[in-house]
């Protein structure tokens, strides 16, 4: 069974500067592997593949992970420490008002989502880990609510909150946030500093926020609407219309993800089996 190995270093900086730390460094083979488990699946890639891509052989790639597992593992444990890292540097940035505090935990949960949307999207992989791998990397996605709620929390002992049930209200919220990393693309445009924006002013409402902090989350909108887009991307200036996402039809603002590779095997066999049964004798 893989365990947590990382062959690299990486950390984020200050309390302060939070936002320009949010991409999770990764080594060159975790790279690699990314890019792998993005295009074929985790189970559809093999190490030989990763090793290929990064341009070492296979007992070098050994010496850095375990195996395959521990190499996935490494990934989600990259993504989810920083996550944490990151959390809990805005907090400590936003200082003690609860209503800042929560704007600003959730500014850079949904930072996070769409500018390492192929890391962030990683998390479905999570079933591939083995029970212990698993059960670690639960412990630390569970911190990332724990923060979430004890925001909401204070929010409502402040009485700047109306909500009933803040656990269940940090769930929803996460689960929202996340879902960020599956139809978001950087090249859309809107930037991800909006998209944040928006998204601290649904969740501000989410939480039954006072006018006062509803307020503060669509003085931030407005601020970037005052501001340019600054981005250097290339496809910026040339995106579609839709905010964020490559064109689609008006009834749909999500980017289907493409089947994986079991499912595409398994479509297949069945197209199969149905033209067998179609055919004469």
């Amino acid at each position: 069974m893989g365990g947590i190995v990382q062959d690299n270093d990486g950390t984020a900086g200050d309390a302060a500067g939070w936002r320009d730390s949010i991409t999770t460094p990764l080594s060159p083979i975790l790279t690699a592997a990314l890019e792998a488990f993005n295009e074929n699946g985790y189970h559809g890639t093999s190490v030989r593949d990763i090793a290929g891509r990064v341009g070492v052989t296979v007992p070098v790639l050994y010496y850095y992970h375990d195996n395959k597992e521990g190499i996935l593992t490494a990934l989600l444990d990259a993504g989810i420490s920083h996550v944490n890292l990151l959390a809990a540097q805005a907090l400590e940035d936003a200082g003690t008002d609860p209503d800042a505090r929560f704007l600003t935990l959730v500014e850079c949960l949904v930072l996070y989502m769409s500018t390492t949307g192929r890391l962030a999207h990683l998390d479905a992989e999570v079933r591939s880990l083995g029970p212990e791998n698993r059960t670690v990397y639960a412990a630390k996605r569970k911190q990332v609510e724990d923060m979430l709620r004890v925001a909401i929390e204070d929010g409502v002992q402040a009485r700047l909150f109306d909500v009933v049930s803040p656990k269940q209200t940090a769930r929803a919220l996460l689960g929202m946030i996340q879902s960020v990393a599956t139809w978001y693309r950087p090249e859309g445009r809107i930037s991800p500093d909006r998209i944040a924006a928006d998204y601290v002013e649904i969740a501000a409402h989410t939480v039954g926020a006072s006018t006062g902090v509803i307020e503060q989350a669509r003085a931030r909108i407005r601020e970037l609407e005052a501001t340019p887009d600054t981005r250097t991307a290339p496809a910026a200036a040339a995106a579609t219309p839709d905010a964020g996402v490559p064109a689609e039809p008006e009834e749909s603002v999500v980017t289907p993800l493409p089947p994986s590779p079991r499912r595409r095997a398994r479509a297949a066999t069945v197209t199969g089996r149905s033209s067998a049964r179609r055919s004469p004798a």
